[in-house]
């Protein structure tokens, strides 16, 4: 019995020394991040790991990174996309598509979780074919067609790129939660005179407003972060998302040192994130089991 004992609490220590080894390695990049956001470049060259000396280092960096500029010994020596201009860019290319794909989405998944057809099967095949085509598959395409289209370089041409790529897992996903939808309630409003449009407005979408939540946070989330497509189809520094900034930054110094700018730059597009994660991190795992499970 003790030889048990100890073996299971040899495992629960383990288990936590593993768990702390990881947190540790999650956290420490952001500590240096952080850290060095507060900090001059030439304290960053000279001590990596050390702490800021003073507040009038902060103050100057988050200054630069909100005008887009870098300054060395009180003197403007470049200037960058400003942050706030990033941070509108990242909002409205995360706001429009996640109202546009949540509209569509419940549309379509409620048609063919609860709806009969003529070529439902169809429609739900092509639907997962998309979903199993490659990520990178859908770039190039897109790419010419907004091309052909003079949509490129604009934000209003990458919204319904957007909604396309992002579309079929959240259409996979909210049919399951569909298929198990209550059948006695839509039909006490169908007797109670409500049509189709009222039985879907009134009734269906409050009582599904868990799994429409929870898909909004996840792509939230996805847009907001989001790379591949931006880098490709938006090349103006007016039309740079945050995490085109962070990116850039490093090719549009053109040799010139300020190591404490980009630190800046990339704590203050950390932040909104952070927050967003910590406030809606529920949502997030939540809805990975919503679509499985009877709402």
């Amino acid at each position: 019995m003790k030889r048990k004992n100890r073996k299971i609490t040899f495992l629960r220590v383990l288990r936590m020394a593993y768990l702390f080894i990881n947190i540790a390695a999650m956290l420490v990049p952001l500590i240096f991040m952080f850290l060095n956001a507060f900090r001059t470049d030439s304290e960053i060259t000279l001590r990596p790991f050390g702490f800021p000396s003073g507040g009038g280092a902060v103050v100057q960096n988050i200054r630069d990174v909100i005008n887009g500029t870098i300054t060395i010994r009180g003197k403007v020596r470049l200037t960058l996309t400003p942050y706030f201009t990033m941070l509108k860019n990242t909002v409205v290319l995360t706001v429009f598509p996640m109202i546009l794909m949540l509209v569509c989405s419940t549309l379509c998944a409620y048609a063919l979780g609860r709806m009969k057809f003529k070529f439902k099967w169809l429609v739900a095949s092509l639907i997962f074919i998309c979903q199993t085509v490659p990520y990178f598959g859908y770039m190039y395409p897109m790419f010419f067609e907004l091309n052909f289209l003079g949509l490129l370089n604009s934000l209003t041409g990458v919204i319904p790129v957007y909604v396309a790529v992002s579309m079929p897992s959240s259409i996979i996903l909210m049919i399951g939660f569909f298929n198990v939808f209550p059948a006695a309630v839509e039909e006490a409003a169908m007797i109670d005179g409500c049509n189709e449009f009222q039985k879907f407005t009134r009734i269906v979408v409050p009582m599904s407003r868990g799994i429409i939540g929870s898909m909004a946070v996840i792509n939230f989330m996805g847009y907001w972060n989001e790379f591949a497509i931006v880098s490709l189809m938006l090349t103006s520094p007016e039309t740079r998302t945050l995490n085109m900034g962070v990116f850039l930054t490093q090719n549009d110094m053109k040799g010139i040192n300020a190591k404490n700018y980009v630190f800046a730059l990339l704590a203050l597009s950390a932040i909104p994130n952070l927050l967003f994660f910590t406030l809606f991190q529920k949502n997030i795992i939540n809805g990975i089991s919503l679509g499985s499970v009877k709402g």
